[in-house]
Parts: C-alpha cells; structure tokens; sequence
C-alpha cells in the first residue's frame, strides 16, 4: 500500500506536467464561474461541441476525489473553485488539441505505454513511485510484483492507477505534439547563412538616377491596347478590403401628373414675367432657388 501512496502523490503530478504541456495552446477561459448552473443542460460550448453539466459534473468530481485522496481532507470551495478551471482547460484541450492528435496520427501504442511502465527506461513519474524509499534506488521487481496485485486491489486503488498511466500516456503525447511543431519551425543552415550575410556586409556602388519627368512625353507613345493589358494585368494589385458597410433604403421620389401640371404652369407664367421685367437680374434673384451667377 505504500506504492499506492506514492502514486497518489505522483497523479496530480503528472496531471500538473500535462496541463504545463498544454498550456501554450490552450487559450484561458475568462468567467469560467458563469458557465455553471441555469436550466439549460449545456453549460458551454467548444466550437461547435456542446459540454453538458452531467459530462462536466463527472469528470470535475473525479478530479475532487482524486485530490480528497491524496490529501486525506474534504476539498474546499476554494479547492473545488480552482479544479472546475483546470476541469474545463481539460475539456478545451480533449475537444481542440485530440482531434489534432488524431489527425496527424499521434499516439501511444499498448507496446510503447508498456515500455514505459516496465521497459529498461520507463517513464520517471514511475521510476519515483517505485523508487525504494531506504536506498533511493529504482525497483523494477516492485513494479511487476504491484502490477501482478493490482486485480485483487480495492477499485479505489486500481483506478488510481489508471488515471496515473492515463496521465503519463497524455503527458507523452502532449511530447511528441510539442516536438512536432518545435521541428516543424527552424531556420536552415542556408537561411541563417544568408540573414547573416544580409546584415552584416556591405557594399559600395554607384549609379546614375534618370527620372520620369526627365522624358519628353510626346516621345513616348501608348496605345490603348497597352493601357488595357496593362491594367487587365495589374487591376488586382489594387484591390482594397471593404473598410465600411453600409446599409441603406432607396425611395423613389417621382412627381405625379398633377405636380408635372402645375411646374409647367408655373414655368410658362414666369416665363411671360421675365419677359416683361424691367431687371432681369433682380427678378431671377427673387423666384429662383439658386444664386444668381452674372459671370454668364
């Protein structure tokens, strides 16, 4: 029962290096507090997946339970406040970073997590849960002795384990993810080579400006053809993202036969005063609507 002990102390180890593996693509969840509670089933969503308060709720007191039994006390509300955060980051990193796992194919395979456990170098989470605690040596009888027992084990204990070679098998993959991507971005030798050339050497050159308006237009000749190519050509250069949007309603303002009847009314009688004034000038300035213009 000693090595359960000690495992108890690794689980949330491991659990911590998980989320520490994680943590660089997940992105925080402000007001996660909010989420809980309400009539509705669904307490959150992750793109287009829906988490329910029963999926939640489980996985958050399984969390509880494993931190109740480590440290042999009651979780508080703070303890309890703190897991629900770590609960939900868990969620994100199922729904976002698996299905990447999936899709780019990485895994732990049955032989690999056996290695890990019982090979010649297993992982270091075991090494310290069955690491003799009077000579400080690893054991590997001690873990193949605790693996035989683990079926006559309380259901308590053996799912202790579980969750610890749960944890170890996602802190692997969480591994291999992160190695992935940090191969996946370097510079090459010759990319290097030539940034440093780049901002290191100098050179010394001469050169002779002749500038456009320096050219007599009338020497050159453009035919419409050329323009045409040439913007055919070069039209997508200038295309620009829309800055605004703008929605609007168009009415149609049109004067009916009636206004068209009494505007030509009005224009043919002042007409026949306009021709009867004695000054034009004064008498365009009273019945029209613009200002007067005597430059024609």
């Amino acid at each position: 029962m000693a090595v359960i002990g000690k495992i108890r102390e690794k689980s949330s180890l491991v659990l911590i290096i998980v989320g520490v593996a994680m943590l660089a693509f997940l992105l925080p969840t402000d007001g996660i507090r909010n989420l809980f509670g309400g009539a509705d089933n669904t307490i959150g969503e992750i793109g287009d997946i829906k988490i329910s308060g029963q999926e939640f709720d489980q996985k958050l007191e399984t969390a509880i339970s494993l931190w109740e039994a480590q440290n042999k006390t009651s979780a508080t509300n703070e303890v309890r406040d703190s897991y629900k955060e770590q609960v939900w980051n868990d969620l994100i990193r199922e729904v976002v970073l698996e299905s990447q796992f999936k899709e780019l194919g990485i895994a732990v395979s049955p032989e690999e997590l056996f290695d890990m456990v019982q090979g010649s170098d297993p992982h270091p989470q075991v090494k310290q849960a069955f690491t003799d605690p009077n000579t400080g040596i690893f054991n590997p009888s001690q873990v193949l002795q605790f693996l035989k027992s683990l079926e006559t084990m309380p259901a308590e204990n053996k799912n202790q384990w579980l969750q610890f070679e749960d944890g170890i098998e996602k802190e692997r993959i969480a591994t291999k993810y992160n190695n992935l991507l940090t191969k996946g971005m370097y510079a090459t030798t010759s990319m290097q080579k030539r940034t440093y050339v780049d901002q290191t050497e100098n050179r010394t050159i001469k050169f002779v400006a002749k500038r456009y308006v320096s050219i007599n237009d009338s020497t050159i000749t453009v035919t419409a053809e050329e323009l045409q190519a040439y913007y055919n050509e070069h039209k997508n250069e200038y295309k620009q993202e829309a800055s605004r949007e703008i929605e609007y309603v168009k009415f149609e303002v049109t004067p009916s036969v009636a206004d068209i009847a009494e505007a030509k009314k009005w224009i043919e009688e002042t007409a026949g005063e306009f021709k009867t004034a004695e000054d034009d000038s004064s008498f365009v300035t009273y019945n029209s609507e613009v200002p007067l213009d005597e430059t024609f």
